[in-house]
């Protein structure tokens, strides 16, 4: 992040950029995963796995997304989609929260450690209280795990596909700005609606790979979906995908509500270049990515 606009500019002048952006997404979405891992059992060893670790834990990170008014970072695929085909990638990786806009050394500091350490741990931080609270919640159900995952799966897609559903009829109406409180307090609730939903599509998603998939050969397993998924987002044009926070941060602007516009994968360009101007997020399907996930 303390360099993100050299590195940006060096990437940029090269005449495969593109290339070279993609080849940049391995390490920077695996070094992500190794940041979510460590903080994660940081997390479990010092407040233990508890439901109440879990719920605090859920608070607290969606707390700090929401101060800092980011919140749709928590909203992970297949709440959002990014296909390569649309955007410029040097503006999906490396995103900084400017808490201080002016380009000195300190305000880079700053920066990049409220993107890194404060918003990162946020999203860490929610995505493992949710998905604690998940799986408590299908263990108390008293039913198989798999019947519990696909029921879990089903029930997330279902609010996720009601949710894109939704933002398309909502992107339809003018709305004047600014927006009111309680047009704000909404556009939150979609949000938090989203990311929960996202997190439990993950839970059921992983269950089932870890009961059907090589059970009794978990390395074997683990590489298998490693690069299956790889395979899969570069065929789709969507390695992106695989960059979270800390590696990225995703914010919207003041002109679109957050969460409200998701796009559409399978959008042309032509297309995209008649509509209005979007968010970062905006970028961004549920639909499709319910194709790549599973």
């Amino acid at each position: 992040m303390l360099v993100e606009d050299y590195l940006k500019e060096f990437l940029n002048e090269r005449t495969a950029s593109k290339g070279l952006y993609l080849v940049l997404f391995y390490p920077l979405s695996f070094m992500t995963v190794a940041s979510w891992r460590g903080l994660w059992m940081l997390l479990d060893y010092y407040t233990t796995t508890s439901l109440t670790s879990a719920c605090v834990s859920h608070a607290i990170g969606f707390l700090i997304v929401l101060s800092l008014k980011t919140t749709s970072t928590i909203i992970g695929v297949p709440g959002y989609c990014v296909s390569e085909r649309h955007v410029d990638p040097s503006k999906n990786i490396f995103n900084v929260k400017l808490c201080l806009r002016n380009k000195t050394a300190c305000s880079r500091i700053v920066n990049s450690f409220v993107t890194v350490f404060v918003i990162g741990s946020g999203v860490i931080s929610y995505w493992r209280g949710t998905w604690k609270i998940v799986a408590t919640m299908e263990h108390a159900s008293g039913t198989k795990l798999n019947i519990s995952s696909i029921i879990a799966l089903g029930l997330g897609y279902t609010v996720l596909c009601i949710c894109y559903c939704l933002s398309e009829y909502i992107s339809t109406f003018k709305l004047n700005l600014p927006y009111s409180l309680l047009m704000r307090a909404l556009e939150q609730i979609f949000v938090y609606i989203l990311g929960f939903v996202v997190v439990a599509s993950w839970v059921a998603i992983w269950q089932l790979m870890d009961i059907y998939l090589l059970p009794d050969q978990p390395i074997a397993s683990a590489l298998v979906g490693h690069f299956a998924g790889i395979v899969v987002l570069y065929l789709f044009q969507g390695s992106l995908n695989a960059i979270a926070p800390p590696g990225t941060c995703r914010f919207p602007d003041n002109e679109v509500l957050d969460g409200f516009d998701l796009g559409s994968y399978l959008k042309r360009g032509s297309d995209e270049e008649n509509t209005t101007p979007r968010s970062h997020v905006d970028e961004t399907t549920i639909l499709t990515t319910m194709i790549t996930s599973v």
